[in-house]
C-alpha cells in the first residue's frame, strides 16, 4: 500500500486515499479517491488486481463498491490516511470492523 501511495506526487499524496482490499477469494482491490488511481499506481498492480474505478468516491468506498459488484467478500482493507465518519460507518454496515488507528478494517 506505501508503494502506492508513493507513486503519486508529493501533494497529491497529501491530499489522496488510496485503499488495497483483499478478498477471501484471493482477489486484491485497489483504489484511490477523487480521481481513482493515477497511471504511475495502476502500473504497479499485479496481475489479477482489480483497479477500482469511481471518480469522486473515497476510496474504501470505491473498494467496497467493486469488491460487490464483482461478487468477491472482502476480508481486510489498508487506507493510506485515516478513515472519515461516512467511510467508517460504509465499512462498518458491509460487516466490516475497523481498526483503532482508523488505518484498515477487516471482516470477520
Amino acid at each position: 500500500m506505501d508503494e502506492l501511495q508513493s507513486a503519486l506526487d508529493p501533494i497529491a499524496q497529501n491530499s489522496r486515499t488510496t485503499a488495497v482490499m483483499s478478498t477471501e477469494e484471493g482477489t486484491d482491490i485497489l483504489a484511490s479517491g477523487g480521481r481513482d488511481l493515477s497511471p504511475a499506481q495502476r502500473a504497479l498492480a499485479n496481475e489479477g488486481d482489480i483497479l477500482a474505478r469511481s471518480p469522486g468516491a473515497h476510496a474504501e468506498i470505491t473498494a467496497l463498491e467493486a469488491a460487490e459488484k464483482a461478487g468477491l467478500t472482502p476480508s481486510e482493507i489498508a487506507v493510506s490516511r485515516a478513515m472519515c465518519p461516512a467511510c467508517q460507518a460504509a465499512i462498518e454496515s458491509s460487516g466490516g470492523v475497523i481498526n483503532d488507528d482508523l488505518l484498515g478494517a477487516y471482516w470477520p
